[in-house]
């Protein structure tokens, strides 16, 4: 199968940003590019193989899966014959009040 175009979705930009700089902020700056590069890899790998995060819901005719990148995030996204669609990034060790 051929690499599908990765599409972020603004929403999901913003959190991802949000979360590297809590990163940052709380563990240093390498921890932050590590994460940075951990959900890089595994969004490239998803645009490889989409078919193996677990399938979450549909709205409509779109189907919505997430893929588990770490037990702290997890990534919700969805894709077409072309494309792979990032919906959100979903981290478990921040306090959202501290973002």
């Amino acid at each position: 199968m051929e690499s599908l175009k990765i599409v972020w979705n603004k929403r999901a930009v913003r959190r991802n940003r949000e979360i590297a700089t809590w990163y940052k902020n709380q563990m240093g700056y390498s921890v932050a590019v590590a994460y940075i590069e951990g959900i890089a890899d595994t969004i490239n790998t998803l645009s490889h193989t989409p078919h193996i995060g677990k399938f979450e819901f549909s709205i409509g005719k779109n189907k919505y899966y997430s893929f588990l990148s770490h037990p702290k995030y997890r990534i919700l996204y969805r894709f077409t014959k072309t494309r792979l669609y990032v919906v959100a990034i979903r981290a478990t060790v921040m306090n959202n009040n501290e973002s």
